[in-house]
């Protein structure tokens, strides 16, 4: 049986020239060798996870050459710029249309600038400096409507939609990360509970009218909170995966869930196993390791190009993630290059086997 799943495997890793040429540049990777690597891909099953960067005629016309695929291929798209307060990006017609044949999974990821931290209405503003910030709010919703009336009607399909949790951070200390003021450094727990309080709140109070919107649409909607890095100093490490989960405990598992970015955890220092995943909260996995100055607990983002096979191998990324304990959760491999994707999807479907 082992040498039969290797034999499948085999050609495989051969075609994308992972194994008769392992140390062949991603970079150098023409577009048919692209094309034909996730088409061979497609066709065997493996766990293909792609961040759409812009239009991918490949894709699509990889998918519309079989009936069938044996697993649905999960696709993420970032839906534009928020501060032009323009309509996001429009869903391409063909990608909604393989969503709704089953081809593919669809999920957004939501501009940077959304921090769930801000106070939506001026009757949760606790502390000072917030105030500045809460007109951003005015083009979230701004944004959110226009998604959605860019969506056609009746179109039944599922769609994730993913959004950073957002940084908190203390009065007087800007940031590049930016966020909300919080206490002061005195800070009670009392204070903690009234902000994982207004994160539930926030997010119930900005999502609950585009998840409303989007049904009537025909769409069954799911926003999915991302984990961060951390913040130095922050009282409580509210940004991170676990405490993200925290938050979400009394929403509608339906309509909320979470995204497990792999990399932010590992640099957030939290010594995650795969119990701690559930596929009641989570909806999506950032398959991401780190680069080899990647350190556990850094707090530092640090993926784009790294092969996950060489992440695990420089532990730089949590060694588990290989497990076929993953195989009921849908990935995507954010990198900055298709090819690394697709090496990363072969390489773990041959562990798995």
């Amino acid at each position: 049986m082992a040498k039969l799943i290797g034999n499948i495997f085999k050609p495989v890793k051969d075609d994308i020239g992972y194994v008769s040429d392992p140390d062949k540049r991603a970079e150098d990777w023409s577009d048919s060798e692209i094309e034909n690597g996730f088409a061979r891909q497609v066709g065997l099953g493996f766990p293909v996870g792609l961040y759409l960067r812009g239009k991918c005629p490949w894709v699509v016309s990889v998918l519309n050459s079989v009936d069938k695929i044996k697993r649905p291929v999960v696709v993420q798209l970032d839906t534009g710029i928020l501060t032009s307060f323009q309509d996001p990006f429009k869903v391409d017609a063909d990608l909604l249309r393989l969503a709704c044949d089953g081809k593919i999974k669809l999920f957004f990821h939501l501009p940077y600038l959304f921090d769930i931290w801000l106070p939506f209405d001026t009757s949760q503003i606790r502390w000072e400096g917030e105030l500045v910030k809460v007109p951003m709010v005015r083009g979230y919703v701004e944004y959110l409507n226009s998604f959605i009336a860019n969506l056609p009607e009746n179109i039944d399909i599922d769609i994730g939609f993913v959004v950073h949790s957002g940084y908190p951070r203390w009065p007087g200390r800007p940031g590049k990360n930016g966020g909300v003021y919080v206490p002061s450094e005195n800070t009670a727990e009392g204070d903690a509970d009234i902000l994982v309080s207004r994160f539930c709140k926030n997010l119930v109070w900005l999502f609950e009218p585009f998840l409303g919107g989007l049904s009537r649409k025909g769409v069954r909607g799911r926003i999915l909170v991302e984990n961060m890095v951390g913040v130095e100093k922050h009282p409580v490490h509210l940004a991170t995966f676990k405490n993200c989960k925290s938050m979400i405990n009394g929403l509608d598992k339906s309509r909320y869930g979470l995204c497990l970015d792999l990399c932010h955890a590992w640099s957030a220092g939290e010594s995650l196993l795969p119990e701690d995943l559930e596929t009641e909260t989570i909806g999506l996995i950032h398959m991401n390791g780190g680069p080899a100055n990647a350190v556990f607990g850094s707090r530092k983002d640090l993926h784009g190009y790294t092969e996950l096979a060489t992440a695990v191998k420089q532990g730089t990324a949590y060694p588990w993630i290989r497990s076929v304990a993953f195989d009921n959760f849908p990935i995507v491999f954010e990198r900055k290059l298709y090819s690394v994707m697709l090496k990363d999807s072969a390489w773990l479907a041959g562990e798995r086997a």
